[in-house]
């Protein structure tokens, strides 16, 4: 079965929990300190959807293959990678350097890409992370000029950041987005890959300040939703005129499990294309907008299905 959509959909990835080692883990999209929290905020589709404050739907996906590299980020579709806290004293390389220079290097290949670094991990951008005291930061003059800061969910002035050790940013190539009580960056963009750079993960945490559930509750929350709509912003490319853009995800109906499966796309002329799923089934096509297509897949073990 396929479903259409003309909705663009950002595919923020992720690294799962399940790699952290250390007794305090759950720094990331399905941890415990975010899925009860900034996950549901970035899947209601009143914030992300097309009914929503920002007109695209975001799907988290995990980068489960290890090691993480170019290839498995672009199998992966990626157009954002979300970095939280994987560090583990007895073994602080559970994220490798090797994986980070990739998701680095991902980002250079074009400026739509966008990762969002925490913590320790900014040392392959060339940030070091250090710890204070201090639990509110405020946007900065180019803070405040940025849709971070002033974006579709709202302005933030100032925001909390919380949990045990309060880390900041020393170093790197930044423009410095908001600073701690002490004048110490907290948040930064990343000149060289356009990346942004968060000096503590729990800005983005329950533990920080993300309230739970799925609504836009506080500062933190809104500056949570405009990092993820900047991303959005991004990615979005224009749609020729004439043209629509149509996403598909293909999978089995009875049991809703993903499909891995060619699409050809035909034209009443009798002109036809085809053009494959992702791992996830999902791919993305652009159409004329006054055509009638028909579309079939091909997939082993099944009859071919048309619509």
């Amino acid at each position: 079965m396929i479903n259409i959509s003309n909705a663009q959909t950002l595919r923020v990835c992720y690294i799962p929990d399940a790699r952290s080692t250390y007794q305090d883990h759950g720094y990331t999209f399905d941890g415990q300190y975010m899925a009860g929290s900034g996950a549901q905020k970035l899947l209601n589709e009143e914030n992300f959807g097309s009914k929503g404050i920002v007109k695209h739907k975001v799907t988290l996906v995990a980068l489960s293959d290890i090691p993480i590299s170019l290839s498995t980020i672009s199998k992966a579709n990626c157009g954002a990678v979300f970095v939280g806290m994987f560090y583990n004293p007895q073994s602080p390389e559970v994220i490798r350097v090797s994986e980070l220079n990739a998701i680095r290097d991902w980002s250079l290949q074009k400026k739509e890409n966008l990762a969002v670094i925490c913590e320790s991990h900014a040392a392959v951008w060339g940030y070091e992370r250090m710890d204070s005291e201090s639990k509110i930061s405020m946007a900065t003059g180019e803070g405040e000029k940025t849709k971070i800061f002033d974006g579709p969910f709202g302005k933030v002035p100032r925001f909390v950041q919380g949990g045990h050790a309060i880390g900041w940013l020393k170093g790197g190539a930044p423009v410095i987005l908001s600073k701690n009580e002490q004048g110490n960056t907290s948040m930064a963009f990343d000149k060289v890959t356009g990346d942004i750079i968060l000096g503590d993960v729990d800005i983005l945490t329950s533990l920080g300040g993300i309230s739970p559930g799925e609504s836009i509750n506080n500062n933190n929350d809104i500056l949570f939703a405009n990092i993820w709509a900047y991303a959005q912003e991004l990615t979005k490319k224009p749609i020729p005129p004439g043209k629509v853009k149509i996403a598909f995800r293909v999978f089995d109906k009875i049991t809703s499990d993903k499909i891995v499966a060619p699409v050809i796309i035909t034209d009443k002329a009798v002109s036809s294309i085809e053009i494959d799923s992702d791992s996830s089934g999902i791919t993305s096509v652009s159409l004329n907008n006054k055509q009638v297509y028909r579309f079939q897949i091909r997939a082993a073990g099944y009859q071919d299905y048309f619509t």
